[in-house]
């Protein structure tokens, strides 16, 4: 009978959290555009002070196939540009700011 009480108790306790934080938080589709364009600006930016980088070209072909998929208007293939944007400038040593 406790072992009962206890689990709906638990059972109820995770609904209703999980209900108040679907509540709170609204989701919102990512802009996938906008980071293609900030990671773009930011490979820009930054690739030259690491032309000699051993992964250099590694990175370099990184970012033409994110600047091909961030050129499509299809948010599934803006998103692959960002990751391949993102791959690149950690392969050059930087950060994404995404």
């Amino acid at each position: 009978m406790n072992r009962f009480l206890a689990g709906s108790v638990l059972a109820l306790t995770l609904v209703g959290a999980g209900l108040a934080s679907a509540a709170t938080s609204p989701a919102r589709p990512i802009d996938y555009g906008a980071r293609c364009k900030t990671l773009a600006g930011q490979w820009s930016s930054t690739s030259p002070a690491h032309a000699t980088s051993q992964h250099f070209s590694l990175a370099k072909a990184d970012a033409v196939r994110g600047e091909k998929s961030c050129a499509s208007s299809n948010a599934a293939q803006q998103k692959k540009g960002t990751s391949a944007y993102r791959a690149a400038l950690k392969l050059i040593g930087v950060t994404p700011s995404l």
